[in-house]
């Protein structure tokens, strides 16, 4: 299903979250030779009335945090009915921050959550590098997994240029500046961002820190300067398949979307359907009605 028409980025709108333990978390910095999970904070969107059916586990990219996922969240519990858990991933929003940050230790944060919540044959919903943690879960413990959405984002090694270092510089420097308002921060994004939209997501990692009155990044930035290498990578075996129910929701306007990348979701996920929307690497942001649709349909088809 490919559609014709197109719609502007929509994004979270700008806030300042006054929250002093996130500011103040320790950094963990853990061992390369024996990293260990970490607990990640979640929301959670119950069903009512509750029904005995798999959850669904959301996991957003770089720089995001489960909020982005909020509205849709609510809808997917609505409309499918079944509880929906929003992450945010190691390093991102509410959760610790420890090193590494690689999509090994990434997927066993998440299975590990999985497990401490008893949660049965999730459908797993990743976008961008959730996306690759989800794929990445989904293959190496296919039987916790019970189906898979990967929105814009493949098994396979990316050589593009990537935008989310120039976006760190950005925080890096506003947490820096001493100032405590976002029109002040914006223009100081603007020096590496001249997008309105993508600046408003990347101002979604400030807070006033509540002893100093300023913007500080809520995120480790020098933890993500050093693993953007990282998210590049698909250090898994090509000769791992996952046979659950799974999809490809993919923007035709994103450079993430090409032939190689679809042939090599195919080969991963053999009994896949992949799935075009008009859209950037944002397709939920775009084009969240579509793609709400495209998931609903997805569920139906498949009697997840």
């Amino acid at each position: 299903m490919i559609l014709i028409t197109a719609h502007p980025l929509c994004f979270f709108k700008k806030a300042i979250i006054k929250n002093t333990s996130i500011l103040k978390r320790k950094i963990n910095t853990l061992a390369a030779s024996a990293p260990r999970t970490v607990d990640l904070a979640y929301f959670k969107v119950e069903s009512h009335p509750q029904i005995s059916k798999s959850p669904i586990v959301i996991l957003h990219g770089l720089l995001g945090s489960k909020k982005n996922w909020k509205s849709l969240s609510k809808r997917f519990s609505n409309a499918l009915s079944r509880d929906v858990y929003s992450l945010d991933l190691r390093n991102h929003g509410q959760s610790p921050h420890a090193s590494p940050h690689n999509y090994q230790i990434m997927l066993e944060d998440v299975a590990a959550f999985c497990h401490k919540f008893n949660l049965e044959s999730p459908i797993i919903i990743g976008h961008s590098m959730g996306g690759k943690v989800a794929m990445a879960l989904s293959l190496l413990y296919p039987k916790l997994v019970g189906g898979l959405v990967s929105v814009d984002m493949a098994p396979t090694v990316y050589n593009l240029d990537f935008a989310a270092p120039r976006y760190l510089k950005g925080l890096e420097k506003i947490s820096n500046s001493n100032i405590n308002s976002l029109k002040q921060a914006d223009m100081i994004l603007s020096e590496f961002e001249s997008s309105v939209p993508k600046r408003q997501f990347v101002l979604t990692n400030l807070a006033i820190d509540s002893e100093t009155k300023t913007l500080k990044s809520i995120i480790p930035v020098s933890i993500l300067e050093n693993s953007i290498p990282n998210m590049f990578e698909w250090p898994f075996s090509c000769k791992l398949t996952f046979n659950k129910p799974s999809i490809l929701i993919g923007g035709t306007k994103s450079p993430y979307f090409t032939s190689e990348a679809k042939n090599s979701f195919l080969k991963q996920f053999p009994s896949a359907k992949i799935v075009g929307l008009p859209t950037d690497h944002w397709v939920h942001s775009e084009r969240p009605q579509e793609f709400f649709d495209v998931v609903e349909t997805f569920f139906k088809e498949n009697n997840l």
